[in-house]
């Protein structure tokens, strides 16, 4: 039985574990497809940014394995909840994160799901990114690509980034 694995990042761990030889069940196939491999972001021309979505010529050539596949697991973007509200803003409310992760949300999501949905076969199910990290103190010895802004602005507070994650 084949098993197909489509995300962002947050798939890296199990794709790199198929790498390795892991494996739920001997008679279980795992193929994992990365959404940001730089082969599947759109080409821009001149000065001009591609929206963050994918290019659909580069994606079907990898979604060939997983036609004959019992079931697809994707795991599409889920940082949004991250980049909206982990930096504490002057002007951060619920209302202002709502509004900023259906509009990161909409860019490409949905275009996506209905890209892959007439391309695959058997089952497919849908898993939520991670929850936030509740340790503030977490946050700041591992701040990532936010290194810079936590030092400027600060953390938000963890309701706030719950909030953001559940919508």
């Amino acid at each position: 039985m084949k098993v197909g694995v489509i995300g962002h990042s947050h798939i890296a761990c199990m794709a790199q574990a198929v790498r390795e030889g892991f494996s739920m069940a001997p008679a279980v196939e795992i193929e994992c497809v990365q959404l940001r491999t730089p082969s599947l972001l759109p080409v821009s021309s001149g000065d001009e940014r591609p929206v963050k979505t994918f290019d659909p010529v580069r994606l079907e050539a990898l979604l060939g394995g997983l036609h004959d596949a019992a079931a697809t697991v994707l795991q599409l973007r889920g940082n949004e909840h991250s980049m909206v509200a982990l930096i504490a803003h002057a002007n951060l409310s619920i209302t202002v994160i709502e509004r900023r992760i259906r509009k990161q949300f909409a860019v490409g999501v949905v275009d996506l799901m209905t890209f892959l949905r007439g391309r695959l076969g058997g089952r497919l199910a849908v898993l939520p990114p991670p929850p936030p990290v509740e340790s503030d103190e977490h946050i700041r010895r591992y701040p990532g690509v936010f290194a810079q802004r936590i030092a400027q602005s600060g953390i938000s507070p963890f309701p706030l980034r719950l909030h953001a994650w559940r919508v």
